[in-house]
């Protein structure tokens, strides 16, 4: 549930992004996007959970735009989606290819700071991302890195 005016802007924001991500165009600013929740009735209740609301496309196809998103619980999006498996091959397709050889400052800016990633694509085809400590140059999995080099790193 979210309530301050921060909150929404950042999930406005990480909405934004998730689209871009997926190769889908986000054409809502910031006020169109505040004004349809709150007309939709569901403003509190937007979430990530089954029951919760989120804002759909009709048949997952278009931009994110006034006049081709509706208000459904996510539940029901998932259905939807489910219902589409060529859609759900694309948007994943979609995914995969915005991601591979693209280091992490490519992806995400500013919030890269001094963390080098790197994405590439394992025999299997699964994307694994690769993160070098920037004090002992070690290289490995962002996972395992994260939990005992940058900060933690013993060359600190």
């Amino acid at each position: 549930m979210l309530k301050t005016k921060k909150q929404m802007q950042h999930a406005y924001r990480s909405q934004g992004y998730s689209a871009k991500e997926r190769n889908i165009e986000f054409n809502l600013t910031w006020q169109e996007w505040i004004t349809w929740w709150i007309d939709t009735g569901h403003v509190a209740e937007r979430g990530a959970h089954k029951d919760e609301y989120v804002m759909s496309r009709f048949n997952d196809t278009g931009p994110y735009e006034l006049g081709n998103i509706k208000c459904i619980t996510q539940g029901e999006n998932k259905r939807e989606s489910c219902l589409n498996p060529a859609q759900m091959k694309r948007t994943a397709a979609g995914v995969r290819k915005a991601k591979l050889g693209k280091t992490y400052e490519e992806m995400y800016g500013d919030r890269a700071k001094s963390i080098a990633l790197k994405i590439s694509k394992s025999a299997k085809g699964q994307i694994k991302i690769q993160a070098s400590c920037i004090y002992c140059k070690k290289t490995g999995q962002k996972a395992g890195m994260t939990r005992f080099h940058f900060d933690n790193c013993r060359n600190k």
